[in-house]
């Protein structure tokens, strides 16, 4: 009897908070890929992850990669495109790879989403789709950009790593001191207002 066991992989991602308010949250998306393998009767092998606002190094998906050939892979499952990729880069290079491994993306949002497709209208359709989540991507980027901008000029902490000897509380929108931090600050400011000093008796004492 021919195995029709179909195998495939989960893949969810945020990369900002404000796509958790939206309803992109980790937990939606497994609920959904999860339900969507339960009427689809694909056995779900494992869901891979990657969380972190605008995050660059996105492990979950090298390790779902390298991951492929193990379980004879056939199907990455998705909420939507936009969670593997924000730019034609990454888009080409994870094409690239899945074809390496004869493997396809089923994207729940889109049913007839397929990396083979050569239909022409449905390329032109997939084609429309990426540049509105590029669209969103940038309007959200400018969003935040200038809040941050306001809240600077307003006198707030604008959002980012502290300075050193700074901080700020998790969910706070104040800076405050750090006192032991503070003071290797104000060492190095004495030290830098010694050096003349220094430097002029070394000199004389040639």
């Amino acid at each position: 009897m021919e195995n029709n066991i179909v195998n495939v992989y989960g893949y969810i991602r945020v990369s900002t908070e404000g796509q958790v308010k939206q309803g992109y949250s980790l937990a939606e998306q497994r609920a959904e890929i999860e339900k969507y393998c339960s009427s689809k009767s694909y056995n779900l092998i494992e869901i891979f992850k990657d969380e972190g606002e605008m995050s660059i190094e996105r492990d979950g998906l090298l390790d779902m990669l390298a991951a492929l050939k193990e379980n004879k892979i056939q199907y990455i499952i998705v909420l939507s495109t936009n969670r593997l990729w924000r730019s034609d880069l990454v888009k080409v290079l994870l094409h690239r790879e899945l074809k390496k491994n004869n493997v396809d993306i089923r994207a729940i949002d889109r049913p007839n989403y397929s990396i083979y497709t050569q239909n022409p209208n449905e390329i032109f359709v997939n084609g429309m789709f990426e540049l509105l989540d590029v669209h969103e991507q940038l309007e959200m980027a400018l969003k935040l950009k200038r809040g941050r901008l306001q809240k600077a000029k307003g006198g707030g902490y604008a959002g980012g790593g502290a300075p050193f000897g700074y901080e700020c509380l998790r969910g706070g929108k104040k800076l405050y001191v750090n006192a032991t931090e503070a003071k290797a600050v104000q060492r190095v400011f004495q030290l830098k207002q010694l050096m003349p000093d220094m430097t002029l008796k070394m000199y004389r004492s040639l």
